[in-house]
């Protein structure tokens, strides 16, 4: 199981998996009392062959926390934009205690997340320049400006991306989020045409958009490690 720590003001919950190896940081949110079970399982199942220390952090406000700037939301709502807060706690506060305190761990780092997250976690490798690369599962690539925001941007040197949708997510009634099976399809083409990308994959698993996320997070996070070295 996890043991808990506070890393600034945000509560993360640490894997550490084998004597060293990478970390990866997983930005979730505590919606119900099931999710770090399940992420205990998945991890255990899936990830005990490799060396790695996986880093759950909470976000607080799901909208807030995770959007990258103001926009409008498919359902009529509304996304403030305040991702920048998170990337600057990774950046000046999460990485920084990594490398202070989990010295066996910090060969390289890379970030994973499900739908908001994986946006984020994308977002995130674009932004912060010590990240390796990212798992984005499941992905809100619908947001708006992301598209624009990807003709200009370009990922780090020897980044490794690795995309997932669920086979039944394009079905959605909604006519934005229905886009996703096409938006993901157009980020695989751009990290085609990115020299910078050394590898990354787009995979379809069984499923709608709620379907065994913490499965398809961790699913991710092996393929990261299994892609880390030639």
């Amino acid at each position: 199981m996890d043991r808990s720590v506070v890393i600034g003001d945000r509560p993360c919950h640490i894997w550490q998996l084998g004597s060293s190896g990478p970390t990866v940081f997983w930005a979730f949110s505590r919606r119900d009392e099931n999710i770090l079970p399940e992420m205990d399982r998945q991890i255990t199942a899936q990830l005990g062959q490799y060396g790695v220390q996986v880093i759950a952090f909470e976000v607080n406000d799901w909208l807030r926390d995770l959007s990258p700037w103001p926009a409008d939301a498919p359902d009529g709502g509304y996304f403030p934009g305040k991702g920048d807060e998170t990337l600057a706690w990774l950046a000046e506060e999460a990485i920084p205690y990594v490398q202070a305190h989990y010295t066996n761990y910090v060969n390289e780092l890379y970030m994973a997340g499900y739908s908001l997250a994986g946006l984020f976690s994308l977002w995130a490798l674009y932004e912060v320049n010590v990240l390796s690369g990212c798992a984005c599962c499941s992905g809100s690539l619908w947001y708006q400006g992301w598209d624009e925001y990807m003709e200009v941007h370009h990922a780090p040197g020897g980044s490794l991306v690795y995309l997932s949708l669920g086979g039944k997510e394009p079905n959605t009634k909604n006519k934005i989020m229905s886009t996703i099976g096409e938006k993901t399809k157009q980020q695989d083409q751009r990290l085609e045409a990115d020299p910078a990308v050394k590898k990354h994959i787009f995979e379809w698993n069984s499923g709608g958009h709620f379907a065994n996320a913490e499965k398809r997070v961790v699913k991710g996070i092996r393929w990261l490690l299994e892609n880390m070295h030639p």
